[in-house]
């Protein structure tokens, strides 16, 4: 169960934003009863420590534009109501992993509060630091949040601030630190089953086996309601057996729990399973020392597409998996002999090879054999190779290898190097190409303008790919119109509309409010950072880049550029298009 903000007093409207939806609604935030295992505003005064809001709503972890951080500026000319509303109803995580890293820059960005427009006071339990925490926690970032939370210097001054702490060390194995916690605030929220929970589990968890009948009757009556404690304090070698539905039945703290005794395993999940977890599950997962190789190897990429490990790890864990040795003994050392029966395998071998020799045209065959393996694990299982990619000369990849490389270098964060972009244009467009070249032909135009003296044939590219899809030639020529030195007609969204009607209804299509749309052009034009950033993120958060409705795209990218950020409207220029392939 997420802990974002689910239990709530009263209803309230907010008439300049909306949900993504296929109509125009209003965006209505309704308190639910507050429930046992679920934070509370409504919790005794006396509970609530007295605190400086602008000592703790802007510390964050990144501090350089280069480390991911949207600057110190984020919340100028914004409006705390406008970022409260925003925050709260941001998604955790997205299909893209361009706008997965947007999240979590927005949540991690180390601010100067006091350059919010306070249009309303600061609420206790809703502040900027909480909800960041309780965002981080929603989309499964328990160690970005473990970090976030260490950083506060004074004891957390309210119960769901405090909360999202203790979750985010269980949830990272810091399980002393949980019980230590708990142990100095737990006691001002005594009247909440959460923590009168919490604290059985630590009074069970840090007595030895020989003193468990020394547990306090209110610990003995936790553990024997949880089917999951009742196990733990019964069975030291007691493991659950993860499944998607399985681990989601359990309340948030017996989650969290599982994950800080190391208690989780996974039994006969096949590849594909693994691959689909959701966020929130990566880590706990990651952390258990039972994993198979090929179990770590899976979900590492699944959690590097979605920000929560770093590529580096993924990279190292391919120089350490190792090939079994052919089972006839043969010590022939061509890559045909020893190549590995396992597709997860080859993804190491290959890499390793890759890495171990200088020859460019023997480092290209080892990568052709690598590219077929996106079609299974993704390119971000590819990111490691992106370093040996870029040195790389070749005349002879076809129109799909170059595109696959492409978009390795573009998931790994890497400029595309004009090798490659010369490799595409010796490639001559026909019809059975068509897509594929438009798609090279504007991402590399984005990294790399073609100089005022070479024409470029973008106008029989788009006619001929006019004809075979519509909805792809739209989006791409938006694209380049807005980084083609700005000369672009001015669209009406609103006639595109009707213009446009074929697309809209397409089944993968997507038409987003208009409102929220409306409002994200506003909040450029008056340079708010922040409200920018996370109504692009609304906009763009439940769809392929390559869905979205042309014309709303590129109002987005031009909003991200309006407000400084032309790094992030280049690297989702570039994402669309290229698209998944």
């Amino acid at each position: 169960m997420s802990i974002s903000v689910i239990n709530r007093s009263s209803i309230y409207f907010l008439a300049i934003f909306l949900i993504l939806t296929f109509t125009v609604i209003t965006v209505s935030f309704a308190y639910a009863e507050t429930k046992s295992d679920e934070p509370s505003n409504s919790i005794s005064p006396n509970t609530t420590l007295d605190v400086a809001f602008e000592n703790i709503e802007g510390i964050g972890l990144y501090n350089r534009l280069s480390k991911g951080s949207f600057g110190k500026d984020i919340w100028k000319n914004s409006k705390r109501s406008s970022i409260i509303a925003l925050l709260e109803n941001m998604p955790a995580t997205s299909k893209t992993p361009e706008v997965n890293k947007m999240i979590l820059s927005i949540l991690l960005t180390s601010a100067n509060t006091k350059l919010i427009e306070n249009d309303i006071d600061p609420e206790n339990g809703r502040d900027l630091l909480t909800l960041r925490l309780e965002k981080l926690i929603e989309g499964g970032a328990y160690k970005q949040a473990f970090e976030l939370y260490s950083i506060l210097e004074d004891e957390a001054y309210h119960e769901r601030l405090a909360r999202a702490g203790v979750l985010a060390m269980l949830y990272t194995g810091e399980k002393s630190l949980a019980c230590l916690e708990t142990n100095i605030v737990g006691k001002r929220f005594s009247d909440i089953s959460f923590w009168t929970d919490l604290s059985a589990y630590c009074d069970f968890s840090l007595l030895n086996k020989d003193s468990k009948s020394s547990l306090k009757e209110t610990s003995k009556k936790y553990i024997s309601n949880s089917k999951i404690l009742n196990k733990l304090s019964t069975n030291k070698d007691y493991r659950f057996t993860y499944t998607k539905k399985a681990y989601e039945r359990l309340d948030v703290l017996e989650r969290a729990i599982l994950a800080a005794e190391d208690r989780l395993e996974i039994k006969n999940l096949k590849a594909d399973a693994l691959r689909k977890i959701p966020a929130a599950h990566i880590q706990p997962l990651l952390q258990l020392d039972t994993l198979s190789a090929q179990e770590k190897i899976i979900l590492s990429i699944r959690g590097v597409e979605l920000g929560l490990i770093a590529a580096d790890e993924l990279e190292m864990l391919y120089t350490k998996t190792t090939t079994p040795k052919n089972s006839n003994g043969s010590t022939n050392d061509t890559i045909k002999d020893n190549m590995p029966k396992e597709d997860w395998r080859k993804l190491a071998y290959l890499y390793n090879e890759a890495k171990r020799t200088i020859d460019h045209e023997e480092q290209w065959q080892l990568l052709r054999k690598a590219l077929p393996l996106a079609n299974k694990f993704g390119y971000t299982a590819l990111i490691p190779y992106a370093s040996i990619i870029q040195q790389i000369k070749t005349e002879n990849a076809s129109l799909d290898e170059i595109l696959s490389v492409y978009l390795i270098l573009h998931r790994a964060g890497k400029n595309i190097h004009r090798n490659w972009i010369n490799a595409y244009k010796r490639i001559k467009l026909n019809p059975n190409n068509t897509e594929k070249y438009a798609k090279l032909m504007v991402a590399s135009h984005i990294t790399k303008p073609s100089p005022k003296n070479i024409k470029e044939n973008f106008d029989s590219v788009f006619d001929a790919l006019q004809k075979q899809n519509p909805a792809q030639a739209l989006l791409l020529q938006e694209i380049l119109i807005k980084f083609d030195n700005g000369k672009h007609k001015a669209y009406s969204h609103k006639k595109v509309y009707e213009k446009d009607f074929y697309l809209t209804f397409k089944d993968n299509y997507v038409m987003q409010s208009g409102v929220v749309w409306d409002r994200s052009i506003e909040s450029s034009r008056k340079g708010a950072i922040g409200e920018t950033i996370l109504l692009s993120i609304i906009l763009l958060c439940n769809q392929d880049l390559q869905n979205i409705y042309p014309i709303l795209f590129r109002d987005v990218l031009q909003n991200t550029e309006n407000v400084g950020l032309t790094d992030v409207s280049r690297t989702l220029a570039i994402s669309a298009s290229l698209g998944k392939f």
